[in-house]
């Protein structure tokens, strides 16, 4: 079973806890790579991820306004005036920043909650 600092304790605990209570057997004794300890991991890193993608989200939100503002800015100035070397144009660096957040960021955590969703949903297929 993976350990999972990212939720708060008292949610962990009382989510194991509840855990530990159903993975047994008939005779009490805990369950090993059983599919509710799959469903439990699915859940917990589902919830880890969403976490993950909130706290990305509030930051992206600042990189797209950043990004927006430097577009806005050559838009009303009618600045169509590109650098010999692109990559030192701040409006170059802060919209590559936003599809960096897009291809990378955004979607390793979104990815990484489909794979917990997964593991919920079908853990048979996880064995």
């Amino acid at each position: 079973m993976k350990t999972h600092d990212f939720i708060d304790t008292k949610t962990f605990k009382k989510a194991y806890a509840e855990f530990n209570k159903q993975n047994v057997d008939k005779n009490g004794k805990y369950i090993k790579h059983s599919d509710l300890e799959t469903k439990f991991d699915g859940l917990t890193q589902m919830y880890e991820e969403l976490d993950n993608l909130e706290k990305v989200a509030k930051d992206f939100l600042g990189v797209i306004e950043d990004a927006r503002k430097r577009v806005k800015e050559r838009l009303e100035s009618g600045n169509y005036e590109t650098p010999d070397d692109p990559y030192t144009d701040d409006m170059f660096q802060d919209v590559q920043d936003v599809d960096t957040y897009v291809k990378q960021w955004l979607s390793e955590h979104s990815n990484n909650m489909m794979g917990g969703l997964n593991c919920f949903f079908f853990p048979y297929e996880r064995r």
